[in-house]
């Protein structure tokens, strides 16, 4: 992470995606070594339930692409912030909705 600018973010895609298990906690153990990084939001791509993107930033840069994401897509946001082990996270979805099950 030190070749990313501090402002910069990484978009890490297929996050939640069943054919590769091992990436979310790749991501997490390195998140766990690197505290001054966070995720600050996860995109999906139809719903929760599908194969999303967690955008990755500065933890002192959070705040601030979060509330962009939710000026510049009001509509996107997910009423329900996932709760990963540093805090709610911002969602944004094409159609946010619950799934039915």
């Amino acid at each position: 992470m030190e070749a990313v600018d501090p402002r910069g973010v990484l978009l890490i895609d297929d996050m939640l995606h069943p054919g590769y298990p091992a990436l979310y906690d790749a991501v997490r153990q390195t998140l766990s070594i690197r505290k001054d990084w966070t995720i600050c939001c996860v995109i999906d791509r139809d719903d929760i339930v599908a194969a999303s993107k967690f955008v990755v930033c500065a933890r002192s840069w959070s705040r601030f692409y979060q509330k962009n994401l939710r000026a510049r897509f009001p509509t996107n946001v997910w009423g329900m912030p996932a709760n990963f082990s540093d805090g709610p996270t911002l969602v944004l979805a094409r159609e946010p909705r619950l799934a039915e099950i």
